[in-house]
Parts: structure tokens; C-alpha cells; sequence
């Protein structure tokens, strides 16, 4: 099972970072321009609703503190209702998860 969270945490990462025209170390860096920070959201809120992944889980592989991906996935539920793009992405990218599976 962990070989197989591994190869999800891998194919999401990627699969955000086409859909946000940035790169996985952009993602999992510190710089705070709003594509990546958005891209954040996005993994985090992916990871905790499709894979049950935990807030500590998702912030190792982000090299985030867990609370940081509290918030992450709290700015993404208010994203979903106010940002039509990142929703968008965001639809688009669990669809592409559901068509793999």
C-alpha cells in the first residue's frame, strides 16, 4: 500500500503541475506567487478528499508544516465557490483521477 500512495502522491503532483504551467519543485518550494500557491491548494485539497491522506502526510511531501496544509485545504473549499479557474483545475484534474482508477 505505501509503494501505491508513493505512485498517487507522484501522478497528482505532475498531473497539478501541467494544469498550473509550473513545476513539482515549484509546487513543493517556498516561493509564495499565487500559481504555486494555488497549485498547493489544489494538491492538498486532492490528496485529504480523494486519498484520505493525513495533514502531516501531505505536508512531508510538500516539505510543509501539517497546519500549513490545514489551511491550504481551507482556502481551496473557499477557492471552489470563488475562483472558477482554480475549481476548474481542480475538476478537471479528479476527473483525470477517476478515468486512471
Amino acid at each position: 500500500m505505501r509503494k501505491d500512495i508513493e505512485a498517487i502522491r507522484v501522478r497528482v503532483l505532475n498531473m497539478v503541475a501541467d494544469a498550473f504551467g509550473c513545476s513539482v519543485a515549484e509546487i513543493k518550494g517556498s516561493v509564495k506567487k499565487k500559481t504555486f500557491s494555488d497549485a498547493r491548494c489544489v494538491y492538498s485539497y486532492i490528496m485529504r478528499h480523494q486519498c484520505g491522506e493525513s495533514f502531516m502526510s501531505i505536508g512531508l511531501a510538500l516539505n510543509k508544516d501539517h497546519s500549513t496544509v490545514v489551511e491550504q485545504i481551507e482556502r481551496m473549499n473557499s477557492m471552489i465557490f470563488t475562483k472558477e479557474e482554480a475549481a476548474h483545475k481542480l475538476k478537471k484534474i479528479e476527473r483525470e483521477l477517476l478515468k486512471q482508477n
